[in-house]
């Protein structure tokens, strides 16, 4: 890794990582950026982060990740479309790719028991046409699932993110399934919507006008 200019892995210097992650990073030619995603992990359990992102152990996804990635993909389609039409799908439209996503994947998922993927996906179906029939109207799609990166000058990688929706008025979106509605302080501490909010100003010179769900 030295030979290669490397001096630090996962922000710290080779001396104080594991074998086993001078090992994986040495395989991989050490990662040269962060997610949300693996940040998250990390400050929500390490040793769940050192099995995902160092030692590449991987399990199924559970079952509110297939529902999150199908509800992504109906919205996703319906907004990438809008922004030349600048019309919304209909909502059938929208379902119907909410619903070949979801078929698609259930059976790779890991589902808690009592869960039914049937029923998950009813409820999937009915908070998706509430969304698009209330809240999806009112915004117009600047871009969707944009990228955005943010260089450190002080470490050996970037952070990269993929916003879900930045609207014309500068308007950031994450799309998000909850079992109940979050309150005011969850939203405002949210760290996506704060790292997204902080990667946006890196690229365009200023923060977005309003974040939310």
């Amino acid at each position: 890794l030295k030979a290669k200019g490397i001096n630090d892995v996962f922000g710290r210097p080779l001396w104080r990582c594991l074998k086993e992650e001078l090992e994986f990073a040495t395989r991989q030619n050490a990662p040269s950026y962060l997610s949300f995603s693996a940040i998250n992990t990390y400050l929500r359990c390490g040793l769940q982060y050192y099995f995902r992102y160092i030692l590449n152990l991987k399990i199924p996804p559970p079952g509110v990740v297939v529902l999150g990635a199908a509800v992504h993909k109906g919205l996703g389609v319906d907004f990438q479309q809008k922004i030349e039409t600048r019309e919304n799908l209909p909502t059938s439209q929208v379902l119907e790719g909410f619903s070949d996503q979801f078929d698609q994947e259930k059976d790779n998922a890991l589902w808690q028991e009592g869960e039914k993927p049937g029923e998950v996906k009813d409820q999937g179906i009915a908070v998706l046409s509430l969304y698009h029939k209330e809240r999806a109207q009112k915004l117009q799609p600047r871009e969707v699932e944009k990228k955005v990166k943010v260089v450190f000058d002080n470490v050996d990688y970037d952070l990269i993110g993929y916003i879900d929706l930045v609207t014309e008025d500068r308007q950031l979106r994450d799309f998000k399934i909850k079992a109940k509605s979050m309150s005011e302080t969850e939203i405002t501490s949210d760290l996506q919507l704060t790292t997204y909010a902080f990667a946006y100003h890196e690229e365009v010179g200023s923060f977005p006008d309003s974040l939310g769900f």
